[in-house]
């Protein structure tokens, strides 16, 4: 009885495990860019890696790319979700506020 119980239980995981969902980023439409200097990074696999991950990840985000060379992050998004400054701020805030981000020039409102 015992054996078939912890059976049922895993079973009833297995079932459970299998019908979650993996959140889908919603397809956004870009109508506007910004690039940043970002300062505070110490590698590309790494630190550059982690920011573009970050940034692509938020809502309003179509593309981010960071340069670790250049130090220059490119980013297309839609101004109707997210400001150049909501970018700026998050970045500053990633890794323990390890990094300074420098607006460069956008197409949108900051």
């Amino acid at each position: 009885m015992k054996k078939h119980l912890i059976y049922m239980v895993f079973a009833s995981l297995a079932f459970m495990a299998c019908d979650s969902k993996k959140e889908v980023k919603e397809e956004v439409v870009a109508n506007a860019s910004v690039t940043m200097k970002i300062e505070g990074m110490t590698c590309a696999q790494g630190c550059a890696a982690f920011i573009e991950n970050e940034l692509s990840e938020s809502k309003g985000i179509a593309s981010a790319s960071v340069d670790f060379e250049t130090g220059i992050c490119q980013v297309k998004f839609d101004s109707t979700q997210v400001k150049p400054l909501e970018m700026e701020s998050k970045i500053e805030g990633l890794n323990n506020s390890a990094y300074q981000a420098e607006i460069q020039e956008s197409t949108a409102q900051l």
